[in-house]
């Protein structure tokens, strides 16, 4: 039995040895391989010189959200003259709850963006982020519920994103064609 014993450790050691040859890879959270083949090695510094928007990002996302701002005033102002008061109504709110939406939605993406950046994981900015669709779906519902307001007027209202993001991309065309711009 006693030889039985040390067969059977001399089988581990065996395992062991063969472990140890055999080329392992650190796949490890905390590796420590300083390789430039690592794609560790290219992020490791990167964390603390990079932004979540850069200068560009935030003149575009001003740019996007004025457009949006001026076609709900302008949706309004038509809607005024021509609609019932109900679709204006809603159309009102539609503009509005797009700019909650918009404002909401940049910066709890960035604030996603910058946790996931630095290896965190929080699971109130990911229900945070779900939440936006949850609280203008109400807000949709009580709307239509209280009859103050039409559901195609809210629609056409969120909608002003949309008409912003055209607006936006025929301005990177025409600089893209006409002044031979990269686009920004």
């Amino acid at each position: 039995m006693k030889g039985s014993h040390f067969q059977n450790r001399g089988d581990a050691e065996n395992a062991e040895s063969q472990r140890q040859s055999k080329p392992q890879l650190d796949n490890s959270l905390f590796s420590r391989l300083k390789s430039p083949a690592s794609p560790m090695a290219d992020t490791a510094d990167t964390t603390t010189k990079t932004t979540v928007f850069a200068h560009e990002d935030h003149a575009l996302n001003a740019r996007v959200f004025r457009v949006m701002v001026s076609a709900t005033g302008v949706g309004l102002a038509i809607s005024s003259l021509i609609a019932p008061w109900r679709f204006t109504a809603g159309l009102a709110i539609g503009g509005l709850l797009a700019l909650f939406s918009h404002n909401w939605l940049r910066n709890s993406a960035a604030a996603t963006i910058r946790l996931a950046a630095g290896g965190e994981v929080q699971h109130f900015r990911v229900f945070q982020f779900l939440l936006r669709y949850v609280v203008i779906a109400a807000a949709i519902f009580a709307a239509y519920y209280a009859d103050i307001a039409s559901l195609p007027g809210m629609l056409l209202g969120m909608s002003s994103f949309v008409v912003a993001l055209i607006f936006e991309a025929v301005r990177e065309f025409y600089f893209v064609i006409i002044h031979r711009e990269e686009i920004t």
